[in-house]
């Protein structure tokens, strides 16, 4: 089965559009059907606490803005970087104020928040057996939360900068990004780790396209995808798009393309991005 991808040129509406509340009118009583609509998270700008969850529903293009502070009266917090799903429950990091907050994914009410210790920078999660990985920007770690407890019960160190991460059959795969020019010297800048989550540690790293960002998976085709933005400084060039055999961590593609944002469609035969 051969995968399409498409490039979608959209890069400066979708920051005008997700990242600035449009003078709608909110719905009054929010019930959300995510089987029909979709959550837009905004990370919003660095210390200016504006960070927001917005719901379209896709049935009749209503537009409720910022659920979260119309359903708890309060801001979601600083730099919002990262949502994902487990039953009803949405996970949000945040990671300016070193927090993981639990939502209802129905309403947008606050069910708790998790405040991490120390200096660290939560960038991407994952939900693995009643745990949650964390990557950690600043510590080049990898953070295995409690989130009954709301505490870290493990530092996992992976390579430099971790960015995303994500979670197959007992292991997690971590696109180390290097941090762009800033740590590209480093031994495992533009790497990928992967954990053996039995033991929650590395068994294994291996160089990719430099200044990896993002890590997506594919149950369908057995495979993942990870998205590299080549270093800032080097003017010239362009990043692209590998596909790795789970298997073996083969590469089954390769895509030249200045891609962000990557997804796949719901029978994972097309590959979505973001290009600009």
């Amino acid at each position: 089965m051969r995968i399409r991808y498409y490039i979608l040129f959209l890069f400066s509406i979708v920051l005008i559009n997700s990242c600035i509340n449009q003078p709608i009118a909110p719905i009054e009583n929010i019930d959300l059907n995510i089987n029909k609509g979709a959550i837009v998270l905004c990370e919003g700008l660095w210390n200016n606490n504006n960070s927001s969850i917005d719901y379209i529903n896709l049935e009749n293009y209503s537009i409720q803005n910022d659920i979260y502070q119309f359903s708890n009266n309060q801001n979601l917090g600083d730099l919002a970087n990262d949502i994902f799903l487990k039953g009803d429950t949405a996970f949000v990091i945040i990671s300016t104020q070193m927090q993981i907050i639990l939502i209802n994914k129905s309403n947008g009410k606050l069910i708790k928040k998790i405040s991490l210790s120390g200096e660290r920078l939560p960038r991407k999660g994952a939900y693995f057996q009643n745990y949650i990985y964390v990557t950690d920007l600043l510590n080049n770690s990898i953070l295995k939360i409690d989130f009954d407890k709301d505490s870290i019960v493990k530092e996992i160190p992976v390579g430099s900068a971790p960015e995303q991460i994500v979670i197959y059959q007992n292991k997690a795969y971590v696109a180390n990004s290097g941090y762009g020019d800033y740590q590209k010297d480093h031994p495992k800048a533009s790497t990928i780790s992967i954990i053996d989550l039995k033991t929650d540690l590395e068994i294994q790293n291996f160089k990719t396209g430099s200044n990896p960002i993002e890590i997506i998976s594919s149950t369908k085709r057995n495979s993942y995808f990870v998205a590299y933005r080549n270093l800032p400084s080097l003017k010239d060039t362009t990043g692209g798009i590998y596909e790795y055999n789970f298997s073996d961590n083969s590469i089954r593609n390769h895509w030249v393309a200045s891609a962000t944002s990557i997804n796949l469609n719901i029978n994972q035969d097309s590959l979505f991005f973001i290009s600009k």
